[in-house]
């Protein structure tokens, strides 16, 4: 980070931060001193017990519940972090609503939920938390997206087109925000190991690096991005050469 951006107090809202990748990211930024605001989209036991760990090892965190598809939602998320931990500088968003479907049995319904939990919900998100970012001069907005963005995927015409729109969503605010010191980028994630891609690729000889990404690697790839103040307006493809951006 800028030494000129230390003085901004660091707190950091993870959009499903109780989920596989989201908790990982927050043990890192933890680490890396943000204080963490772990957003689950329905009250969860994992995300009570991930903040009693942040705040075991000396880091402040808290958790909260939101349909972030919801504005009233979203402002009371707002007001409950900034209260409890101090106004958002930091946001990573990591929707992940995916329902597979053939092309022509895809629905409007099936259409509408994907990108209201895609890409409405980031933009939600993100309008929210900048006032507060452009008061102190300073913020970090990441989107975890997906390879289908630049690839269509196997997952449906819906989650290509929502991933695709969040991340021109990102560049725009990129190209809007940056006299205020605020960075948006993207990263393209394809394969990541967890319990549902160890189901569905028994076997990773295939890959170009033979292996899934890790967890780890993707919370890695977030922190550069929060302490990087020159960075804007990219997508980092996190994809082990699946494809070259």
């Amino acid at each position: 980070m800028n030494p000129a951006d230390e003085a901004v107090g660091k707190v950091l809202l993870v959009a499903e931060g109780d989920q596989t990748i989201g908790r990982a990211i927050c043990e890192e930024a933890a680490r890396q001193g943000w204080a963490v605001a772990v957003h689950s989209a329905v009250d969860r036991e994992a995300a009570r017990e991930l903040v009693t760990s942040i705040r075991a090892q000396g880091g402040r965190a808290m958790s909260g519940v939101a349909d972030l598809r919801q504005t009233a939602q979203v402002s009371r998320l707002l007001q409950d972090v900034e209260q409890e931990l101090g106004p958002v500088v930091g946001l990573i968003c990591d929707p992940g609503a995916a329902t597979v479907q053939p092309m022509l049995q895809l629905d409007e319904k099936l259409w509408h939920e994907t990108l209201d939990s895609n890409l409405l919900s980031v933009f939600l998100t993100i309008q929210a938390v900048l006032p507060g970012m452009i008061e102190a001069g300073f913020g970090r907005l990441i989107l975890l997206s997906s390879m289908a963005a630049h690839t269509g995927g196997q997952v449906g015409a819906a989650y290509a087109a929502s991933k695709a729109g969040a991340e021109g969503l990102m560049r725009y605010y990129a190209g809007q925000l940056s006299s205020h010191r605020i960075t948006a980028n993207s990263i393209s994630l394809a394969v990541i190991e967890n319990e549902v891609t160890r189901k569905l690729i028994p076997t990773t000889d295939h890959l170009p690096l033979g292996r899934m990404g890790t967890v780890e690697e993707v919370a890695a790839t977030c922190a550069m991005l929060l302490n990087n103040g020159y960075m804007t307006g990219q997508t980092l493809h996190l994809n082990g050469g699946l494809h070259f951006g």
